[in-house]
C-alpha cells in the first residue's frame, strides 16, 4: 500500500470523523476487498462478529467515507441505474431534486412513483479489522473495507462522543484509544437489525494478542495490520462520465408528463449548476471547537506530532457542463 503516516495515527488531527464519498457503481459485482456480513449465514439468526474500524494510514482524513446513491428507473419502473450522487460531494443532484419535486404537494400518487422509481440509500465504508467472526473464522485477522448504515454509523459517533474525559473526546476508530465493536446482526419485522451492536471500552487495536503503541515495535505491529489492506480511495465518488449522464436525462425526462400536473421540472437545471456548501462533520457539531486536539498524550513517549492542518475537503470535481444538456429538456 501507499506510505503511511504514522504520526497521524498518533496526533490529534486524525480524531475526526470526514464525510466524504464513494466511487460511483454503475454495475453490481462481486468485491473481495469488501467484508459484507451476511444473515444468511447466520448460526441460530443471528450474526455476530468483533470488528475494528480502523483509520486510513496513507490519507487519515479519509477514515469514514459517505456514500448518498440513487437507483433511478424511468416512469415505467424500467431501464433502472444505480448512481452515485453529486450530493455526496456537495453538489446539486438532478435526482435529488426530481425526488423533491414528486413529494411536493404530499400527492399519495406520487409519492409512490418516487419511492419506486428513485430509491435512495446512504452508506458509509471505513477499513475494518476483523478480530473474531464465527461464521467465517477464515477472515479473522484480515483487514477489509466494511460498509455499513446509518444505524451503525449513529452508534460510532456516539461511542465517540462519550469518550469523554477531562472534556475530551476521542474518536471511535483510533488506533489507540478507539472501541472494538461487538458487530450483532438479526431478523427483527421482516429487517435486518442492528440495535444490539455495541462499542465497548476504549483499548488500543491489538495484533497477535499485542497491543499497538506509539513505540518502533508499535510501529511494526501497525505495519503488519495494514500490509495487505485494501486501498480504501478506490471507493470514493467518482464524476458522472457522459454515458451515465445521458442514462440519467433519458429516465429524468419521462417524468415530465407526471410534473406538468404539478409544478414541472423546468428549474433542474439552474439547480445542478449551484454548489452546495460541504455538510459539517458530525464529530465538530458533537464538540465545537473543543474537538481539536482531542488526544490525551499516550503513557509511552508519542512521536512527534505534524503541525495542525485543517481537515481536508472533499473536492468537487463534477463537472457542470456535463449537465448541459439538461437544458434541451421539454421543461
Amino acid at each position: 500500500m501507499a506510505k503511511m503516516n504514522f504520526d497521524s495515527l498518533f496526533g490529534s488531527e486524525f480524531n475526526k470523523v470526514e464525510n466524504s464519498v464513494v466511487e460511483n457503481k454503475s454495475e453490481r459485482y462481486v468485491d473481495d476487498n469488501l467484508y459484507i456480513p451476511k444473515l444468511e449465514d447466520a448460526k441460530k439468526g443471528v450474526y455476530t462478529a468483533l470488528i475494528r474500524l480502523l483509520p486510513n494510514a496513507v490519507d487519515y482524513s479519509r477514515s469514514i467515507i459517505k456514500k448518498i446513491s440513487y437507483y433511478l428507473k424511468d416512469v415505467n419502473g424500467e431501464n433502472g441505474v444505480y448512481v452515485d450522487s453529486p450530493e455526496s460531494v456537495g453538489l446539486p443532484c438532478p435526482i435529488s431534486t426530481l425526488r423533491s419535486k414528486l413529494w411536493k404537494g404530499d400527492i399519495a400518487s406520487r409519492i409512490a412513483v418516487a419511492k419506486a422509481n428513485a430509491g435512495k440509500e446512504t452508506k458509509y465504508w471505513s477499513l475494518v479489522y476483523i478480530m473474531k467472526d464465527p461464521q467465517h473464522p477464515e477472515l479473522e485477522g484480515k483487514v477489509k473495507v466494511f460498509r455499513f448504515g446509518k444505524k451503525l454509523y449513529d452508534k460510532y459517533v456516539a461511542a465517540s462522543s462519550t469518550n469523554m474525559e477531562e472534556g475530551e473526546g476521542i474518536a471511535a476508530n483510533h488506533i489507540m484509544y478507539g472501541k472494538n465493536l461487538s458487530l450483532v446482526i438479526k431478523l427483527k419485522d421482516d429487517y435486518v437489525n442492528y440495535d444490539d451492536s455495541t462499542f465497548g471500552a476504549r483499548k488500543p487495536v491489538e495484533v497477535n494478542g499485542e497491543p499497538v503503541d506509539s513505540t518502533p515495535r508499535g510501529y511494526e505491529l501497525i505495519e503488519k495490520l495494514y500490509e495487505n489492506a485494501p486501498d480504501l480511495s478506490k471507493y470514493e465518488y467518482h464524476e458522472w462520465d457522459e454515458t451515465t449522464l445521458n442514462k440519467v436525462l433519458a429516465n429524468i425526462k419521462t417524468f415530465d408528463a407526471i410534473l406538468k400536473n404539478g409544478e414541472g421540472t423546468e428549474d433542474i437545471e439552474n439547480v445542478v449548476t449551484q454548489k452546495n456548501e460541504k455538510p459539517k462533520d458530525p464529530i465538530d457539531a458533537a464538540f465545537g471547537e473543543a474537538s481539536q486536539p482531542f488526544v490525551k498524550k499516550p503513557v509511552v513517549k508519542p512521536a512527534a506530532k505534524p503541525a495542525a492542518k485543517p481537515a481536508v475537503e472533499p473536492k468537487p470535481t463534477q463537472n457542470a457542463d456535463l449537465f448541459d444538456e439538461i437544458e434541451d429538456l421539454d421543461l
